[in-house]
């Protein structure tokens, strides 16, 4: 115990042992910031690993296996791309097993090792880049067809959602067609059941007619939710009161005595219920072509025996008042032809005058 003291006492052993500490000191900062700046590095590695990783090259080499089995354009293609992705997966898993041995080395303070393993990962990691980029450029160029109409399908999808809505919200204004409404909407889900199926076999040739199936099958729906409520409204309200008022009015005048048979207004009433009646069961189903032209044509035509009979009536009107005033003009021509007469009568033989 005295010698421990006794060195201690010299101040060359206390410098000393001072230097030693401040030199493991150093020595163990040095290592730490090495190894936290090889730790960065890995991290930093670990991410661009797993930013390959997450290409889902397998699901799309699949994918691509299955259009070349309709496509023999592609399946050269596809086969080359099989070797490319067995060494890019090759590459990956080397990388796997290195990324984990490196972690060790790092944690185990085995820097220097460490440094270059990271330099060989970084290699691996460039090249890994490289390869799935080109394999998924590559396999993306014959799925470009898929992509395109599953795009399009979306969107389609994504309309026909709206158009649902539109028609839920809408429905007491729609319900006269309801049952078709529903129809169409049904069979259109179908049709997108059927596109995906077509899909998945990649028969594109067969999704594309489906595709076009689904868009006139929304187009319809479309024009029924745009175009039925306002057609109804002439249908259902307008033209019937136009019928209405006209039958009236024909009605009124006949009584009257109002000579119309010219105008054939029972025969124009029953083509027009009758045209109407069809126009209406068309609409029911879902089928809105010519319905407008056909209710425009109803409305004028009903104008127009509207105005006649008023015209015919007006002019029986005129005409009675023209009988009656003639018939007053008449009566009162009779009275002064009696009054000349009967005076005549009386004077004549006073003032010798002799009827010629």
């Amino acid at each position: 115990m005295d010698i421990v003291f006794k060195y201690l006492s010299d101040i060359r052993v206390v410098i000393g042992i001072a230097v030693l500490a401040v030199i493991i000191t150093v020595i163990l900062i040095v290592s730490k910031i090495r190894s936290g700046k090889a730790r960065k590095e890995l991290e930093e590695l670990e991410m661009r690993y797993n930013t390959i990783k997450s290409v889902p090259l397998s699901f799309k080499l699949n994918k691509a296996v299955a259009i070349s089995r309709v496509d023999p354009e592609a399946m050269e293609k596809v086969t080359m791309m099989r070797d490319d992705l067995d060494k890019a997966e090759a590459n990956l898993k080397q990388i796997s097993t290195l990324l984990a041995d490196t972690e060790d080395e790092i944690i185990s303070g085995k820097v220097k090792k460490a440094k270059g393993d990271l330099a060989d990962l970084d290699a691996s990691i460039t090249l890994g880049e490289s390869q799935v980029a080109s394999l998924d450029e590559a396999l993306d160029s014959i799925l470009e067809r898929e992509n395109v109409q599953r795009q399009e399908v979306n969107e389609l999808k994504n309309h026909f959602r709206e158009l649902k809505e539109t028609a839920n919200r809408n429905r007491s204004q729609l319900n006269y067609a309801w049952s078709t409404i529903e129809q169409i909407t049904s069979e259109t889900e179908g049709m997108f059941s059927n596109f995906e199926e077509r899909m998945y076999t990649s028969d594109f040739e067969a999704a594309n007619e489906e595709l076009a199936n689904i868009h006139r099958s929304i187009e319809r729906f479309e024009t029924i939710l745009k175009s039925v409520p306002e057609l109804l409204e002439d249908a259902r309200g307008v033209i019937p009161k136009m019928a209405e008022v006209v039958h009236h009015d024909y009605t009124e005048a006949k009584g009257r005595g109002v000579y119309l048979k010219h105008l054939q207004v029972d025969q124009n009433l029953t083509l027009i219920t009758n045209g109407l009646k069809a126009d209406l069961d068309q609409m029911k189903g879902g089928d809105v072509t010519d319905v407008r032209e056909h209710l425009n044509d109803y409305k004028e035509r009903l104008s127009q025996l509207g105005e006649h009979i008023h015209r015919e009536s007006e002019a029986f009107d005129e005409m009675r008042t023209l009988a009656n005033e003639i018939t007053t003009l008449y009566n009162e021509s009779e009275k002064s032809m009696a009054y000349v007469t009967d005076q005549f009568s009386r004077l004549s033989t006073r003032y010798g005058l002799v009827v010629m």
